[in-house]
């Protein structure tokens, strides 16, 4: 399922309940994105801690994502 945040930390972690919630829906077993720190951020908060779901970002450069304690299951393919 491919859902767009609009580069908002906001819409991100709306459209990332709503995927977990939908009952019709397979519940993710990961999250490929952001693009945008503001946008991993917030949703790295609700996979990491809540789900332990991992979440890979192709664009997110934030050095504040290197920390495993707030981030715990954030991994990006790019250096920050």
């Amino acid at each position: 399922q491919v859902l767009d945040t609009g580069s908002s930390g906001t819409i991100a972690v709306k459209n990332l309940i709503n995927s977990i919630t939908d009952e019709k829906q397979e519940v993710p077993v990961a999250v490929v994105g952001a693009s945008r720190s503001a946008a991993s951020q917030p949703v790295n908060a609700v996979v990491g801690g809540a789900y332990s779901m991992p979440q890979i970002s192709y664009g997110s450069t934030s050095v504040a994502l290197d920390d495993a304690l707030l981030y715990p299951s954030f991994m990006r393919t790019i250096p920050p």
